[in-house]
């Protein structure tokens, strides 16, 4: 459980100095921040996207600059129109 709680410190220290860090993390969880954190709708089109893991860190950078870092690592492309992200797979299977 120490472990756990090192974590969530980690990471609410993180939250509090605007940075979003992920480590190794679902990126079901991830879609999860970036919409509380941004303010938006999130839709994944591809079940086997949000299986995916990612590391990274984002200090203060807007939502676009994320996802455009973000979406080569998961095998994605996203789609943004006002507050709705739309997040699919890059190939076409």
């Amino acid at each position: 459980m120490e472990t756990s709680s090192k974590i969530e410190s980690e990471q609410d220290i993180a939250w509090k100095n605007r940075r979003l860090v992920f480590k190794n993390t679902k990126m079901y969880e991830v879609v999860k921040v970036l919409e509380r954190w941004y303010d938006v709708e999130i839709t994944v089109t591809d079940r086997e996207i949000l299986e995916r893991t990612l590391t990274a860190e984002f200090s203060d950078k807007t939502v676009d600059h994320v996802l455009k870092m973000i979406s080569p690592v998961v095998d994605a492309k996203y789609e943004k129109k006002g507050k709705r992200v739309l997040l699919r797979r890059s190939h076409n299977q």
